[in-house]
């Protein structure tokens, strides 16, 4: 899906904040079709940018979705109206009026006032025209909704057909505007957005004629007074009004949590508190002070993410001292809550306090990138950053590492691993003699062993992967992402164990449970080989002594004798209860009876061996080769990948391993198949 974000005001940049423009817009969608998706919050700005923005969208090919993500004012309102479907994030508004000239001023002459009410009024109707178009109401109607100036909640809008649906998702704060000129706005807003205009010259004034919503502009002030139009200014009064402070409760709360885990002196937060005129100057001075006391870089431990549209805020987190340190904080931090029962170092415990969002949000910081919110800063780390994604990756890789070390099959005791660095098919060494070293003569020739690659085939790496999608939304609500990302962790690892499975006993239940095939062209368990009982037998202290004694007179290729002790049983789930009672017969046997087997020989339980009757003697595995499993490079767990989404908005996670498993010697191996009959 295509996607275009207006924030900001509508046309030209007469606030001192950000804007958009038909021609930027237009620039946009240029070549573009399908699906597209426009974020819309925008207090509003010059009539007729909106209109032309407005008709770009609905000549676009293909389905427009406009998403109001704080506000949809005035101008702004009439743009979300292209859209085939309009959502509100819950929280957000919109407002619905009739224009105003900011030029009118109370001078001119009587045909002045004349033809300004004249373009007003076809500016008026216009709009009215497209609201009613959208909503089915009447031109008449619509026209009384917008003289009085209406403000629709998410669920007003939708009730009166201004909108389609609410989005369960939170708002973002309204973009920078001059709210003060609607009389109607929320009055936090009021307050605190932009009061002034922005120094601009008389030309870049006369641009924007006619703005919707402002009222009349009094060159000699310089003031939007919307309450009191009347009024010669106060400076006393306009002063005050300027440095009234904004901050909440809420606020005034958050700065002093900060304060206390920064352990910034109460004094110097007090006289900050007392002095800031809104909470952005107070986190500055707050942050200034925190640095000076402690003589530190960086941003304040526990430090929020607050983000203005005047510049970059604190990053979260505590004192790493670059983006290196952050990684390794954040990685640390994110494995240690996805797994929270495991070991985790001081490093975790502190990375530990980043929320998701935080840490999407202090990536893009240090790159240089200037996300409205938090919303915006998981897309932009999504899809315009490396670390993002790297983190999420490396933190998920440490926790499903730890879960398959954890649930790692119990056949994997049998095995070994052996070193391979790539792809190729390669063999064990073999000895062209046993090695063994001859008496030599007076005058002898002493004999030379050969060492030739012409033994078995050694495991062949083979890939195995499996996807997962990662949606935005999942990512923008922390609680939500850490279990989304906790449980795909486990889908993963169990997964994983699940495929380590399969691989170790390819090699034992290939060819019908005889075993894989082997260099001399017989299977793993047959005559040959001595490591086939010649008839089927049940566990017992007499069958397990065979066992024993076929593998003590086990001889390589060249005859030399190996006399292998055994170490373990590997038996199918089925004979486990069995052979729980034959190893506990052989260990409660009496000092001064004749026990058969010097130590408790160890049991190992494998549910996917296919025939329930057969069971195995092995070797130890740490001694002997026998089965022998290998990653590629040693990377003993799976590597964890991930791309922006092309199918979702949001990732495509993936996990990648490279392994493989092969009998590598056939001494070390004894199989007893099932009884006849059994």
């Amino acid at each position: 899906m295509n996607e275009i974000i207006l924030y900001g005001t509508v046309g030209e940049d007469l606030f001192g904040t950000d804007y958009f423009t038909a021609s930027q817009v237009r620039a946009d969608l240029k070549g573009k079709k399908g699906p597209l998706k426009v974020r819309l919050n925008s207090g509003g700005g010059i009539a007729s940018e909106g209109q032309a923005i407005y008709h770009i969208l609905k000549d676009y090919a293909g389905f427009v979705t406009v998403e109001v993500e704080g506000v949809a004012a005035s101008a702004a309102s009439l743009i979300a109206m292209a859209g085939d479907k309009i959502i509100m994030r819950a929280g957000a508004w919109m407002l619905v009026h009739d224009p105003a000239s900011m030029f009118t001023n109370g001078r001119g002459t009587a045909d002045d006032h004349a033809g300004a009410a004249s373009m007003l009024n076809k500016i008026g109707t216009g709009y009215a025209e497209i609201y009613a178009g959208r909503t089915g109401k009447s031109v008449d109607d619509v026209r009384e909704i917008m003289r009085a100036e209406t403000v629709y909640t998410g669920a007003e809008a939708v009730a009166a057909g201004f909108a389609d649906e609410v989005e369960d998702l939170q708002a973002v704060a309204a973009a920078p505007f001059a709210y003060g000129m609607y009389r109607n706005a929320p009055a936090e807003l009021r307050a605190a957005g932009v009061g002034r205009l922005c120094p601009s010259t008389r030309k870049q004034k006369a641009v924007a004629a006619i703005i919707a919503g402002l009222p009349a502009y009094r060159e000699s002030e310089d003031m939007l007074d919307h309450d009191n139009p009347g009024a010669k200014p106060d400076p006393a009064a306009q002063a005050a009004t300027i440095t009234k402070p904004t901050m909440t409760a809420a606020q005034t709360s958050r700065l002093q949590a900060l304060a206390e885990k920064g352990r910034v002196p109460s004094d110097t937060v007090a006289e900050i508190l007392a002095k800031a005129t809104n909470f952005d100057a107070a986190l500055d001075q707050l942050t200034e002070a925190w640095a000076k006391a402690s003589d530190i870089g960086g941003p304040m431990p526990g430090a929020p993410t607050y983000v203005t549209p005047g510049g970059m805020r604190l990053q979260v987190g505590a004192d790493w001292a670059g983006p290196e340190g952050f990684r390794a904080k954040a990685v640390a931090g994110l494995a240690a809550r996805l797994d929270p029962k495991g070991e985790h170092s001081g490093l975790a415990r502190e990375g530990a306090q980043m929320t998701i969002p935080e840490i999407a949000m202090a990536v893009c910081r240090m790159q240089g990138l200037s996300p409205f919110n938090e919303h915006e800063a998981v897309r932009m780390a999504t899809h315009s950053t490396s670390d993002f994604p790297m983190i999420l990756e490396n933190s998920l890789s440490n926790a499903v590492a730890r879960r398959i070390e954890q649930r790692a099959p119990d056949i994997a005791r049998a095995s070994h691993e052996v070193q391979r660095d790539d792809y190729r098919q390669g063999r064990s060494l073999t000895l062209s003699a046993t090695g063994k070293p001859m008496e030599v003569g007076e005058g002898g020739q002493i004999q030379f062993t050969t060492a030739e690659e012409k033994g078995e085939l050694l495991p062949r790496i083979r890939d195995f992967a499996s996807g997962f999608n990662l949606t935005n939304q999942a990512l923008q609500n922390d609680a939500t992402a850490l279990g989304v990302l906790a449980q795909m962790g486990d889908r993963m690892a169990q997964g994983a164990v699940e495929r380590l499975r399969d691989v170790l006993i390819e090699p034992i239940i290939a060819n019908s449970g005889a075993g894989q095939t082997m260099a001399d062209g017989q299977p793993m368990f047959h005559s040959t080989h001595g490591n086939l009982a010649a008839e089927g037998a049940a566990l017992t202290v007499t069958s397990l002594s065979t066992a024993r004694l076929a593998m003590r007179k086990q001889t390589g290729i060249n005859g030399e004798l190996y006399a292998i002790e055994p170490w373990a049983l590997v038996v199918p789930a089925e004979l486990e209860t069995q052979a729980q009672q034959v190893l506990a017969q052989i260990d409660a046997t009496k000092f001064s009876d004749a026990n058969p087997f010097s130590k408790t020989l160890e049991l190992i339980v494998e549910p996917g061996l296919t025939d329930p009757g057969a069971w195995y003697m092995i070797g130890d595995p740490a001694r002997y080769d026998g089965l022998a499993h290998a990653f590629l490079d040693g990377q003993s767990s799976p590597r964890i990948e991930s791309r922006p989404g092309w199918n979702t908005l949001g990732m495509e996670m993936r996990l990648v391993w490279a392994l493989d498993a092969k009998f590598i010697e056939t001494a070390t191996w004894f199989k007893t198949p099932a009884p006849s009959g059994g």
